[in-house]
């Protein structure tokens, strides 16, 4: 589930923009540029899975008009300068997920339908434990 921002708020850079839940979980992610939301795709509250398919043209989450876009600018990496921040950064989920998926899993459910459900439930959790560490590197859970 996401928590969307409300259209026409101002946000800052740095402070919450928007949430994603699963279940007590939740991963939030902040605004990369201060400024006011001028849209909200809520489509994506029923169609998820648009964010992985096709994230510019229909897999947005929202739309900011920066208010100090010159200033805020030379902080974020764009242009050629984020290829090799993105290559890092792809580089280092595919080993978290590697990590993730090759975990023992603590599933010790009498039945093999249960052992499945259990493996499958504990898998989920490291997998999302392991996304949030991904996106706050060093903070503790």
């Amino acid at each position: 589930m996401i928590e969307f921002p409300k259209e026409g708020a101002n946000v800052t850079e740095g402070e919450p923009l928007f949430t994603v839940r699963r279940g007590t979980d939740a991963l939030t992610f902040r605004a990369p540029l201060s400024g006011k939301i001028t849209a909200v795709n809520r489509e994506l509250g029923h169609h998820l899975d648009l964010i992985g398919r096709r994230p510019f043209d229909v897999g947005w989450i929202c739309a900011l008009d920066p208010y100090n876009l010159s200033s805020e600018l030379s902080a974020l990496t764009i242009g050629c300068d984020a290829l090799p921040w993105y290559e890092a950064e792809v580089r280092r989920f595919y080993e978290m997920a590697q990590k993730t998926r090759e975990a023992p899993s603590g599933a010790l459910g009498e039945e093999p339908a249960e052992r499945a459900e259990l493996a499958e439930t504990d898998e989920a959790n490291r997998a999302w434990s392991a996304f949030d560490e991904f996106l706050h590197p060093g903070r503790a859970a």
